[in-house]
């Protein structure tokens, strides 16, 4: 795997994966009233975190042949206060809207992306909480990874 991360003006840059062919601006953010083309190095992980365990589970629940009309995942993290400024908690909320979804269903594809194919969150030593909502009913589980 390469990528190619070039400065292009102020704090931005411009990245490219060579395998995939896709790119993004990443932007250090800087004056107010500054043009920001892209998301801060940090707020990409997250993106990074929710795109890889998001396949997983849509993987997982169609193998399930699970069907689904809506799925997000919105995330949180804590940040240590000193540099080098690494998440110290990372909160995951799995949402989905779908017919016949069990909760054990959804938490087993969770754990499974959590615990074992999820790349991007085993890359990161922060502690991951998550919890899910299916069909507007909340579950919080216990445990993470």
């Amino acid at each position: 795997m390469r990528v190619d991360v070039r400065w292009k003006e102020k704090m931005q840059f411009k990245a490219r994966a060579e395998g995939s062919g896709g790119e993004i601006f990443i932007d250090g953010g800087g004056e107010p009233g500054e043009e920001v083309l892209g998301p801060r190095p940090m707020e990409v992980m997250l993106m990074s975190v929710g795109g890889c365990t998001g396949i997983d589970i849509l993987s997982i629940l169609r193998k399930m042949r699970l069907e689904f009309s809506e799925f997000w995942i919105e995330i949180e993290a804590q940040r240590a206060s000193d540099h080098p400024k690494v998440f110290t908690e990372i909160t995951l909320f799995y949402r989905i809207k779908g017919d016949n979804i069990a909760p054990e269903a959804m938490e087993r594809a969770i754990r499974l992306s959590q615990e074992k194919y999820c790349s991007a969150s085993q890359s990161l030593k922060a502690p991951i909480r998550f919890r899910y909502e299916i069909n507007g009913v909340v579950y919080e589980p216990q445990g993470g990874r």
